[in-house]
C-alpha cells in the first residue's frame, strides 16, 4: 500500500511539474541599450532636481505632461538679458521651482545683484534671496536629498539654503570664481564644481573643502559644461581646457584620459551601462560624436558635425544631437536612426514617456521618430537647460525679447 501511495504521488509531482515547465516563460523584452533608472540617494528624489535632469547628464525626465506648447503661463523679471542673465529651472521637493537671476536690476550692470528664486506651484514668487558679488552670472541650482538648494555666482559664492529661504552656509572660493553650467553631487552628498582657474573642486555637504585638483592646463568651465558620474557613483567625468576627456575617482585621483587632440563641443553624457559620450573634433579638425567605454575605450565614432548643446538619450538608449542646422538620431550602437532639419538653441530634453523638446527658432515636441508634435511659433531665446516641474510640464527660463519663467501646460 504504501509503494502505491508512493508512486502515485511522484507521478503527480512529475505531471504537474512536466505540465508547469511548458508554461510559456517571461520574456525580457528590452532593446540593447535599455536605460535602467539609476539611484542617486544624495540628490532630491524629484522628476528635475539638477543641472540636465540627472547626474550622468541624460537631459530625460520620467515623464512630459505638457501637450499643448500654445498654452503656457509666464512670469516676468527685471534686470538685461543676455544668455548668462538667467539660469536653467530645477525643481525642488515641495513643488517649487529654483533658478538664479542676474543682471539685476538692468544690463548695465551699475550695482547689479543676483538672486535665487523660489516659485510655487500657484507661479507665485515664493521667495528670492540677493547673492553677493557683481551679479554677473550665475551656475544652474542643485536640490539635495533634504531639500537644501545649491547655488553658486560666477564671482565664487556658493550658498547652501533651505526651503524657505534661508542661507544654511555659504562658501567662499576667492577670485578664482565658479565656472561651468551647474553644479554636480554624489551619491553621499558630497558637492562638485568648477573654478574659473580651472580646478575641479569638491565639497562636503556643509561646506568644507575636499579637495581640488587640476590636471595639465586644468577644466573647460565654459556655460555648456557639467560635471557628469558613472552609474555607480564611483568615477566623475569632465572636459579638459585642453581638449582631454578626464575620468577622476571621488577622491579626486586620475582614473584615465581620453583625448583625440581636438576640441570637447559640451558635456559628456553618460549611460546606465556605464559608455560615455561626447561631440568633438580630432587633431585633423575631422568632426564626429564619441561613445567611450567605462575604461575609456573607443566604441564607436559617428562622423558629423555635433553642436555645443547638450544631448539627450531616451529611455531605449537612443541618442539624439544637434549640429549642423538638424538634429541626429543614433541607436545606442552609433547606428543613425533620422536627422531632421531644425536650428536648436538649447540643450535638448526627453522622457520616458517618448517626447523630445528643444528651444530653438521655435519651441518643438517632437516624438521619438521626429515627427513633430507642437510648435510654439514665436521666437524665446533659451541657452541653457529645458526642465520639467514637479507635474512634467516642460519650463524654462528665456533671456529674450524680456526675462521670463516659461511653463507650457
Amino acid at each position: 500500500m504504501k509503494k502505491l501511495v508512493v508512486f502515485i504521488f511522484s507521478f503527480f509531482l512529475l505531471f504537474y511539474g512536466c505540465k508547469q515547465s511548458t508554461e510559456p516563460q517571461p520574456v525580457d523584452n528590452k532593446p540593447p541599450g535599455y536605460q535602467e533608472d539609476i539611484p542617486w540617494p544624495g540628490l532630491a528624489d524629484n522628476p528635475w532636481p539638477i543641472f540636465h535632469g540627472t547626474p550622468q547628464g541624460t537631459g530625460r525626465a520620467k515623464e512630459i505632461t505638457s501637450t499643448s506648447l500654445q498654452n503656457l503661463t509666464t512670469i516676468q523679471f527685471e534686470g538685461g538679458v543676455s544668455f548668462s542673465s538667467i539660469t536653467s529651472p530645477v525643481a525642488g521637493n515641495d513643488s517649487a521651482i529654483y533658478f538664479a537671476s542676474s543682471h539685476e536690476p538692468d544690463s548695465n550692470c551699475t550695482n547689479c545683484k543676483s538672486f535665487l528664486y523660489a516659485i510655487s506651484n500657484k507661479n507665485e514668487v515664493l521667495w528670492k534671496l540677493p547673492l553677493e558679488g557683481m551679479g554677473q552670472g550665475c551656475l544652474s541650482p542643485l536640490v539635495d536629498n533634504k531639500g537644501t538648494i545649491f547655488v553658486a555666482t560666477i564671482d565664487g559664492y556658493l550658498y547652501a539654503v533651505d526651503p524657505l529661504g534661508n542661507v544654511k552656509w555659504k562658501y567662499y572660493n576667492g577670485f578664482d570664481g565658479f565656472g561651468g553650467e551647474g553644479i554636480s553631487i554624489d551619491k553621499n552628498g558630497s558637492i562638485y564644481l568648477f573654478d574659473r582657474n580651472r580646478y575641479l573642486i569638491s565639497l562636503t555637504n556643509s561646506g568644507e573643502l575636499r579637495w581640488k585638483v587640476k590636471f595639465d592646463n586644468g577644466f573647460l568651465f565654459s556655460s555648456n559644461h557639467m560635471i557628469v558620474f558613472s552609474p555607480d557613483g564611483k568615477s566623475l567625468y569632465a572636459a579638459g581646457f585642453d581638449s582631454t576627456l578626464y575620468s577622476i575617482d571621488i577622491n579626486g585621483k586620475l582614473n584615465w584620459t581620453f583625448s583625440n587632440g581636438g576640441h570637447i563641443f559640451h558635456s559628456p553624457l553618460v549611460d546606465s551601462q556605464g559608455n560615455i559620450y561626447f561631440g568633438t573634433n580630432d587633431s585633423k579638425g575631422k568632426n564626429g560624436i564619441y561613445s567611450l567605454t567605462p575604461e575609456g575605450k573607443i566604441r564607436w565614432v559617428y562622423e558629423t558635425t555635433p553642436s555645443g548643446q547638450n544631448p539627450t538619450m531616451d529611455k531605449n538608449g537612443n541618442l539624439y544631437f544637434s549640429g549642423n542646422g538638424e538634429i541626429i538620431s543614433l541607436d545606442w550602437n552609433g547606428k543613425l536612426r533620422w536627422t531632421k532639419q531644425f536650428v536648436v538653441i538649447s540643450h535638448l530634453i526627453c522622457s520616458d514617456n517618448g517626447k523630445i523638446f528643444f528651444f530653438g527658432e521655435k519651441p518643438t515636441l517632437l516624438d521619438t521618430d521626429g515627427n513633430i508634435l507642437d510648435q510654439y511659433q514665436d521666437y524665446l531665446q533659451v541657452g541653457g537647460s529645458p526642465s520639467v516641474n514637479y507635474a512634467g510640464k516642460i519650463i524654462g527660463c528665456v533671456s529674450s525679447p524680456v526675462k521670463l519663467l516659461v511653463i507650457f501646460n
